[in-house]
């Protein structure tokens, strides 16, 4: 599953971001195989790009399907990083642990107008 998810991540960077450097980091840590992934592409905001191909819902989707966290990052003009970490004995990662945002967190506007997360 990593090795997939790794595959799209760079897949999306050259198709994608125009980016000249990719790093990628891969450990153990305290039970957890975390990989970090970084480029400095063009970036983009996540919401613009939530619904276009399969990319994102992809690695989102192998990502659940090991109860794992995935988190990404990205502004237009400073690249992407996205963090996937994942229980090495496959257990559910434990809050203190999970420090990770989910992919798709959808903004929700009330009819009073503030903001929900």
């Amino acid at each position: 599953i990593i090795y997939r998810v790794v595959c799209e991540l760079i897949n999306n960077s050259l198709k994608h971001a125009q980016c000249s450097e990719i790093v990628l980091s891969l450990r153990e840590e305290s039970g957890l195989l975390v990989l970090d992934y970084r480029d400095n592409g063009k970036g983009f905001v996540l919401r613009d790009v939530e619904d276009l191909g399969m990319g994102l819902s992809n690695i989102r989707s192998r990502i659940s399907s090991v109860r794992g966290k995935f988190s990404i990052h990205s502004r237009p003009g400073e690249g992407m990083s996205v963090r996937v970490s994942v229980s090495v004995n496959g257990s559910d990662i434990t809050p203190d642990t999970s420090s990770l945002e989910p992919v798709y967190r959808k903004k929700r506007v009330r009819r009073n107008g503030r903001k929900d997360h």
